[in-house]
């Protein structure tokens, strides 16, 4: 089941990323909308992702975890197909808004099909394998936008809704039911030192709020940067390949976490993540030269690898690898996808009111929400600690 589901996850992430990231490249340079504009169609596609997110669980109850893949993908073979049918930025934004939607239902789904029916340890390694395969599709991606929006314009949608068809193939070979419970860890499996329950509960929170950040970031870095890209004369094949430095240097993150347990329970490398995905964004969306926007994508690439792993991993582990589980995962990312665009919106109203910069604007909207994400994730690693539950002893 697990192979399938790898393979799944690599090429259903591909036709994500394409869709997702790759309109703004497509919305700026062939539709020429302006940064507000993506901003705008950014909040959009995080509102609706959030609620596919929270309606996934509800909706797989009712239809059952495979029957809810096939027909979620074939919702989203149309969408693309219907954008490159009609490639005028009314139609593209409204139907990248909606595919955003079907596309929050799914991946919880997945998730679960990843990580269901095992303990800790094999659990850990399988979400690593998980997390490399889709991660792995999404620099790919991004650097396949540019060269085909330069190249074949709308085909981009064309070339996503051709992966969602091979994708749907992998779908058949997928168990009907999803094996809840994890596998108890045996005794000797088990170390004398391992992670209190209270403890396991204050890193899953932080890291989420850690990962709620760097989406936050992720999603006005894929909002702006084409526009900044733009603004250098930089065209749209060369922007690609500049912008795919983010994912590279995450799944390089996700690589190294999958490869050890060495991270589980480190307090400390969870109470960095933030200030260094804080570093990382400003490097990459501030600076003027090309290397230092590479430098800071790969430092917040590196930093939200991490966040994110740490946040799949606990909440799979303290869940038993739900789809509810996935779907709090997924909704943290769809709050950050529309936070993201929401403080800098905010900012450059204040900034135009005050009569002030547009990078004046930015920071007024991202400086808060540092301030606000750093503590907060650093406050939860903290908790009184106390032992796992009876039934997670045994």
């Amino acid at each position: 089941m697990r192979f399938y589901i790898y393979i799944f996850a690599f090429l259903f992430s591909l036709a994500t990323i394409l869709i997702q990231r790759g309109v703004f490249f497509y919305t700026k340079y062939e539709l020429s909308l302006s940064d507000f504009q993506n901003l705008l169609l950014a909040l959009a596609t995080g509102i609706t992702y959030i609620a596919g997110a929270q309606l996934s669980h509800k909706f797989w109850e009712n239809v059952g975890p495979r029957r809810s893949m096939f027909i979620l993908l074939v919702i989203q073979l149309i969408l693309p197909v219907s954008a490159f049918i009609f490639p005028n930025a009314v139609a593209i934004s409204s139907i990248v808004i909606i595919y955003s939607l079907f596309n929050g239902m799914t991946w919880p789904v997945a998730e679960s099909y990843a990580s269901a029916g095992l303990d800790e340890k094999q659990s850990s390694k399988s979400i690593g394998i998980y997390n490399l395969c889709w991660s792995t599709a999404v620099p790919l991606a991004v650097l396949i936008s540019g060269a085909v929006i330069s190249i074949f314009k709308n085909g981009i949608f064309m070339l996503a809704g051709i992966v969602v068809v091979v994708s749907m193939i992998l779908v058949f070979f997928l168990p009907k039911v999803i094996p809840h419970h994890l596998s108890a860890s045996s005794a000797d499996t088990r170390e004398d030192n391992a992670i209190s329950y209270e403890d396991m509960r204050g890193m899953l929170v932080s890291s989420r709020w850690s990962m709620g950040f760097s989406y936050a970031m992720m999603q006005i870095l894929a909002s702006l940067l084409p526009g900044k890209f733009a603004e250098m004369g930089i065209s749209v094949a060369k922007a690609g390949l500049i912008a795919c430095f983010v994912d590279a240097s995450r799944t390089f993150a996700f690589l190294l976490m999958a490869a050890t347990a060495w991270w589980h329970g480190r307090k400390i490398l969870l109470a960095s993540v933030s200030c260094t995905i804080a570093v990382g964004f400003c490097m990459a969306m501030f600076s003027s030269s090309v290397p230092l926007i590479i430098a800071g994508e790969i430092i917040y690439g590196v930093a939200a690898g991490f966040a994110y792993y740490s946040a799949l991993y606990y909440a799979m582990v303290l869940s038993n690898a739900s789809v509810g589980a996935g779907g709090s995962h997924e909704s943290v990312i769809g709050v950050g996808f529309t936070v993201g665009p929401i403080v800098v919106i905010s900012g450059k109203q204040i900034a135009a009111l005050a009569g002030l910069s547009v990078t004046t604007g930015l920071l007024f909207g991202i400086v808060p929400m540092i301030l606000a994400a750093v503590p907060v994730s650093i406050f939860y690693l903290f908790p009184k600690g106390s032992p796992l539950p009876p039934t997670q002893k045994e």
